[in-house]
């Protein structure tokens, strides 16, 4: 975490788009562009309604859009992250948003052991009462 500014910002979020366009493998737009921080649901589209019946949350944190600038004034980019939690009894399989080409897993809560460097990009499957970082890969 100390790592990663993004993980760690001074200044709020404010869900505005960063300019970064979305794009599939052929180069196409999907989804609009990304925003500083977007907020997800299980079927990978973005909320917009906050429901009391919403269990599994993601969300997204662009490491390019940091507002917040160094002491001498320059710019701060870092990665950008997809942070899922799923606090139900049962897994999950989530649908990882078009927001990057592919993501790593990084942090696994149900991992018993190391994280091998496995790329995921259409969908996740979450363990019961777990909570996974993937750095997205642009």
């Amino acid at each position: 975490r100390r790592s990663h500014p993004v993980l760690r910002q001074r200044a709020f979020f404010t869900g505005t788009a960063t300019g970064a366009a979305t794009t599939a493998a052929a180069g196409t737009a999907v989804g609009g562009p990304r925003k500083d921080v977007g907020w997800f649901g299980a079927d990978g589209s973005e909320l917009t309604d906050w429901s009391p019946h919403t269990e599994t949350l993601g969300v997204f944190l662009d490491g390019t859009a940091i507002r917040t600038r160094t002491a001498r004034g320059e710019r701060i980019v870092d990665d950008s992250f997809l942070l899922w939690l799923n606090p139900q009894p049962v897994g999950v399989t989530v649908r990882l948003p078009a927001w990057a080409d592919s993501y790593t897993r990084v942090v696994d809560t149900a991992a018993d052991e190391p994280l091998a460097t496995e790329e995921v990009s259409a969908s996740l499957a979450l363990a019961p009462w777990s909570f996974v970082v993937l750095r997205a890969r642009p």
